[in-house]
């Protein structure tokens, strides 16, 4: 593994990186995982897609530690530059979106979420990790005295809470029903598990 999950330096960032793919792992179903995953915004190096067991496992991301990783299929994306994800209708069977929203502005956000729905098929598990809004300061503390990544931390755009993750879910067609937002890492992110 690299020595670095995402970008900047944190003595918990490997940690924390293994708590967020844990937490995905454990809900995925394996009759899923004989198809594809999509980790969006998979990171600097693609560190849960290179842990998860899945048939195919693609990673959109802006830059890449190293382009080419076997049994990954990895793909440059400018998630703020365009509005389609490029996959067909129905694609995948999980994607991922793993300590990614919070960096993207809100109008984009809500892009993601739609095309999401789109390209996963029925049946299918959309897994969300972000930080929970209220744990921003004590986060910016831990970046302070460089537990966690201050590059990260800083270039959070928006803060969430259990509400506003099921607004922008319900919002793009996501069923309410198949909704869970809970809490997780001593509470300070929010896991959600929406079903299509």
């Amino acid at each position: 593994m690299q020595n670095n999950v995402t970008r900047g330096h944190g003595f918990l960032e490997k940690f924390l990186s293994h708590k967020r793919a844990s937490m995905a792992n454990k809900h995925i179903p394996d009759n899923l995982r004989d198809g594809r995953i999509l980790d969006l915004g998979c990171g600097f190096y693609p560190y849960f897609l290179s842990t998860v067991k899945f048939k195919d496992k693609f990673g959109l991301n802006s830059i890449f530690a190293q382009e080419q990783i076997e049994g990954l299929y990895l793909t440059k994306y400018e998630f703020n530059a365009n509005s389609v994800l490029p996959f067909a209708d129905s694609f995948f069977n999980v994607i991922t979106m793993l300590a990614v929203a919070e960096h993207l502005e809100p109008k984009i956000v809500a892009n993601v979420f739609k095309e999401a729905n789109r390209i996963l098929s029925p049946g299918g598990r959309f897994l969300i990790t972000v930080p929970w809004g209220q744990a921003d300061l004590f986060l910016r503390f831990l970046s302070k005295i460089k537990l966690v990544s201050s590059v990260e931390i800083d270039e959070h755009k928006q803060f969430y809470s259990h509400k506003l993750l099921k607004q922008q879910l319900l919002s793009v067609d996501f069923k309410d029903s198949k909704i869970i937002v809970k809490r997780f890492e001593l509470g300070l992110n929010l896991f959600v598990l929406a079903e299509k």
